[in-house]
């Protein structure tokens, strides 16, 4: 943030909202400009990309099976990244036929789980190099069943998980997971 403005005003010491700075005409105008001002200023004075010792640039492996689901979009099954795979969301979509799963939330978890154990062999993993997941559901009452068939596939594996109930999932799906892999040393 530019020198003596706050997020409540434009005195550097303003610990509160103060409709006294941030009530004048002009106001949000005139900081919104100082801090797109200032963020050009330090791009300018930073070495340009192609200058970085070659060291720091990241590859970026795209990985694919046929053991899961296309991508029905702009995006990869997963990407591998500094020693990580990360994989897209998953949902219950049958990669032979491309069809979502006849069933309940039972038997889309069981599809979805399948097709995430597909895109880790891409690159010899298996749940127990799964470093984290994030469950999206679209009812939290369906957490149990997830939470058993999750557990069913994962076996002893105890990756981080974050699970959330979301509005919606894609093509009306009931569940989608993804996950963040530490690719095994060969």
């Amino acid at each position: 943030m530019p020198r003596g403005y706050s997020l409540f005003g434009s005195h550097p010491d303003a610990n509160e909202p103060s409709d006294e700075y941030s009530s004048r005409p002009g106001f949000m105008e005139r900081l919104v400009y100082d801090i797109i001002r200032s963020s050009h200023q330090a791009l300018r004075q930073s070495p340009p990309t192609s200058s970085r010792a070659s060291e720091n640039d990241v590859s970026l492996k795209i990985v694919h099976t046929d053991q899961a689901p296309a991508a029905i979009g702009p995006y990869s099954q997963g990407v591998v990244a500094n020693g990580f795979l990360y994989t897209a969301g998953q949902i219950a979509i049958d990669p032979t036929t491309g069809q979502i799963v006849a069933g309940d939330v039972r038997a889309q978890t069981e599809r979805v789980m399948s097709n995430l154990a597909a895109v880790l062999s891409t690159v010899n993993a298996t749940w127990k190099d799964v470093v984290k997941t994030t469950v999206f559901l679209h009812d939290m009452n369906d957490f149990p069943i997830v939470n058993e068939v999750y557990g069913r596939a994962l076996g002893d594996a105890r990756p981080a998980r974050s699970t959330v109930q979301v509005s919606a999932l894609p093509r009306g799906v009931t569940v989608e997971i993804e996950a963040v892999v530490a690719i095994p040393s060969a």
